[in-house]
């Protein structure tokens, strides 16, 4: 039976030694398995499970017979250092039987990994060399890119198409609106009559835009590339279209004080009272109130004199709007709060969308090819012009620590 148990494992070890050439050849030229070779590796992975199973059907056999082969070569040797399996089912048997102490430590002396050149560690001489020149650090997922997307404000403002180069916008001039209808006096007299006119402002759009140039192997070697340069760069462009909405907000003179350590009662008022500057002005409701990070965390720090949240996450019954740690989720006193990383400092501005207006047109992505260079440039760019319509220019109210 001994004997049949060693055809076996020879057979296993040969075909294993088969399969492990193959793909070895098919690794040193550089190409995947031809279909002929799959389809004998798989008779081989079927050939092998076969004889695994009678193996270890053999293995209980062989049980009694190396025992005393173990017990024979402890006799005769003068270490457990000098142990050694004398074929592969003696290996296998001890592999297939480790609840059994004395096959556990014959199989663990013979194969401790860390102490492949001997079976104790004083024994081991460390002869393995340092492989991290094989070792390859994979790039996983997608690229972190911690730079602002998006335009909150702008997004939310809405957008009208710029026509042309140039264009005016026309507003009604009315200084007599408030008493330009009036009482007729008695029948048949005359009544009130007082002009206004129709007046315009020309706009002239200001164009956004930058570009890299790109080598012809970045290209090439690196996939994806070019799409990555791309998005980052329109992420520029989303960054500085933003910055000029903000930045014509801020050219308001309409202000209202609120100290930069104001309690939640000194807070609501000034709000309130920069809503209602706001509706003074334009005749409108506020509708937004903008702000920075910094804007965001003093407002929704705030508490009463009770300790309770003024904006709380849920929606307490005598709460003045709600507020979580990312993002305003509902309103601040009935106005939808906007959230944007352009303003770095602790303004916030209520206003309405009739109080600005964003001119928008987006330029085609341009790319040039350089073949002297072996590269390309590409572009992004995109035209804007915000715009606070004259009638009401100074309508938006900042809120800040002096009025």
């Amino acid at each position: 039976m001994n004997v049949m148990f060693d055809r076996l494992s020879d057979e296993r070890d040969a075909i294993v030694a088969v399969r492990q050439k193959t793909i070895e050849a098919a690794t040193d030229e550089g190409r995947e398995l031809s279909p002929a070779e799959v389809s004998d590796m798989e008779d081989a992975k079927k050939r092998i499970a076969e004889i695994d199973l009678r193996i270890g059907v053999l293995a209980d056999d062989l049980s009694q017979e190396v025992e005393i082969a173990a017990k024979v070569r402890k006799i005769g040797s003068k270490s457990p250092e000098d142990f050694a399996y004398r074929n592969a089912g003696e290996a296998m048997y001890d592999m297939l039987h480790q609840s059994d102490p004395e096959s556990k430590r014959r199989f663990s002396m013979q194969m401790r990994a860390a102490e492949h050149m001997g079976t104790t560690a004083a024994a081991t001489t460390p002869t393995a060399g340092d492989l991290g020149g094989l070792v390859i650090a994979p790039s996983v997922g997608a690229i972190v890119d911690p730079y602002p997307s998006g335009m909150p404000f702008l997004n939310w403002l809405g957008w009208s198409r710029i026509p042309s180069a140039a264009f005016s916008r026309p507003y009604i001039d009315d200084p007599d609106f408030a008493t330009g209808v009036a009482e007729q006096s008695k029948q048949k007299a005359e009544l009130v009559s007082k002009k206004f006119t129709v007046a315009s402002e020309t706009l002239s759009p200001v164009t956004y835009g930058g570009y890299l140039n790109i080598s012809q192997q970045l290209i090439s070697l690196q996939p994806g590339s070019l799409q990555i340069i791309i998005n980052h760069l329109r992420r520029r462009l989303a960054w500085q279209l933003e910055l000029a909405a903000i930045n014509e907000v801020a050219a308001t003179t309409g202000k209202e004080t609120l100290a930069a350590d104001a309690d939640a009662a000194a807070t609501l008022k000034a709000i309130y009272a920069a809503a209602a500057k706001v509706m003074t002005s334009s005749h409108e409701a506020a509708s937004f109130m903008l702000m920075g990070p910094l804007g965001f965390a003093q407002l929704g720090s705030l508490a009463d004199a009770a300790g309770r949240p003024l904006f709380p996450f849920i929606g307490a019954a005598n709460a003045p709007g709600q507020s979580t740690a990312n993002t305003f989720t509902t309103s601040v006193a009935g106005m939808h709060a906007i959230i944007t990383p352009a303003i770095t400092g602790t303004e916030i501005y209520v206003g309405n969308r009739s109080l600005l207006e964003a001119w928008y047109f987006p330029l085609p992505l341009l790319e040039v090819v350089e073949p002297s260079v072996l590269g390309r440039q590409v572009a992004v760019s995109a035209m804007l012009a915000p715009h606070r319509p004259s009638p009401f220019s100074n309508s938006i109210i900042k809120l800040a620590p002096s009025a």
